[in-house]
């Protein structure tokens, strides 16, 4: 239940963003859930079940779902590297540094991507034994969905990544507090 309701708020905020799909964005008038997305995750979820189901173990699936998800965070956490690299490194923040800290800025991330880049490799080869080899093809795929959605918000101007305007800061509403009011 929780990943349904994580999920479908998830799908929910990105829609209303711009980013998601309208349709599935509409609320329940008298639950205030978003039905439609709540409908669609339990229709995927009971499809995935009854055919794993039906095809492997239990232990299976959980070490399947554990190695999807790795490879998933192995991703994020390079690109998270790489985004650090290159905002480090930005004439900005460059400004008023010692040399010791552009080092770390350099050579850190460098690091980072480096040993996930190792981890993600001895995760795939040698290819492991079915269901565990399509791991990386659906890691793959779901990131090419994951970057068009992104290039098709960036092009339609609903995102600006390259803006200094975080919305979570700029909205003192939504900007996270970290002890007692001053």
């Amino acid at each position: 239940m929780g990943i349904v309701t994580l999920s479908s708020r998830i799908f929910y905020d990105m829609g209303r963003g711009g980013v998601g799909v309208p349709w599935l964005v509409k609320l329940h008038p008298r639950f205030n859930a978003p039905t439609r997305l709540v409908i669609m995750i339990c229709t995927v979820a009971l499809v995935t079940g009854v055919l794993v189901g039906e095809t492997t173990t239990p232990a299976t699936v959980v070490g399947f779902i554990g190695s999807t998800t790795t490879l998933g965070l192995i991703l994020v956490y390079f690109a998270i590297a790489l985004a650090g690299l290159r905002n480090f490194n930005s004439s900005q923040s460059r400004a008023g540094q010692n040399p010791l800290s552009l080092v770390a800025y350099i050579v850190l991330p460098i690091i980072a991507m480096g040993l996930l880049g190792y981890a993600f490799y001895s995760s795939v080869i040698p290819v492991p034994a079915f269901p565990y080899n399509l791991a990386p093809y659906i890691v793959v795929v779901f990131a090419l969905i994951g970057l068009t959605i992104y290039w098709r918000a960036r092009h339609r101007g609903v995102i600006d990544p390259l803006s200094s305007d975080d919305q979570l800061i700029a909205d003192p509403e939504l900007r996270p507090t970290y002890g007692p009011a001053a």
